[in-house]
């Protein structure tokens, strides 16, 4: 009785294997040849030869991954609206939820106070995984410090949203 079972199994596996086209059905090999693994583009028409996320596509709609989720703050340093900073050269950093566009190599800060009115180009550098950003600025004594960071992008091309580190895109200090 069990050896009726057991071929019945076989005889079921084999069939299920067939309708699949079992061994005459072709395997990925890793190539561009069944799909192609680039990123993905906005929606337009392709041959499915180029690299997005799928094979070939009338181009009525974006394909799967098209990122419109806007990247957002996670922490500075120091922190929004932090008062007594020391003044003199300092490192600032912000962090991002995302990956950011690295083209965007210098934001401008705003002083208000013993420099009123006066404003310093910060020079960017981000770190190798582009989710955070570091700057040196050197920063005058008794004074409100603003930096914008509204020209930041992530590597889509989406801007900065508000967070509870940044609630108003905008970096805000103040020096002793």
């Amino acid at each position: 009785m069990m050896i009726a079972k057991r071929q019945r199994l076989i005889l079921t596996l084999a069939l299920a294997l067939a309708a699949c086209g079992g061994a005459d059905r072709p395997s990925y090999d890793g190539g561009l040849s069944a799909i192609d693994a680039g990123p993905p583009d906005a929606g337009t028409r392709d041959s499915g030869a180029a690299h997005d996320a799928g094979p070939a596509d009338t181009g009525a709609a974006p394909d799967a991954g098209l990122d419109t989720t806007p990247p957002w703050v996670t922490s500075t340093e120091p922190t929004d609206d932090a008062v007594d900073l020391a003044s003199g050269s300092r490192m600032i950093r912000i962090e991002f939820s995302e990956a950011m566009d690295p083209s965007v190599d210098a934001l401008t800060a705003r002083i208000m106070g013993s420099m009123s009115g006066s404003q310093i180009t910060l020079n960017v550098s981000y770190g190798l995984d582009g989710l955070s950003a570091d700057m040196i600025a050197n920063l005058p004594a008794a004074s409100r410090v603003s930096i914008d960071l509204q020209a930041l992008r992530d590597l889509a091309g989406n801007t900065i949203e508000p967070s509870s580190a940044t609630t108003d895109k905008v970096l805000n200090f103040r020096t002793r």
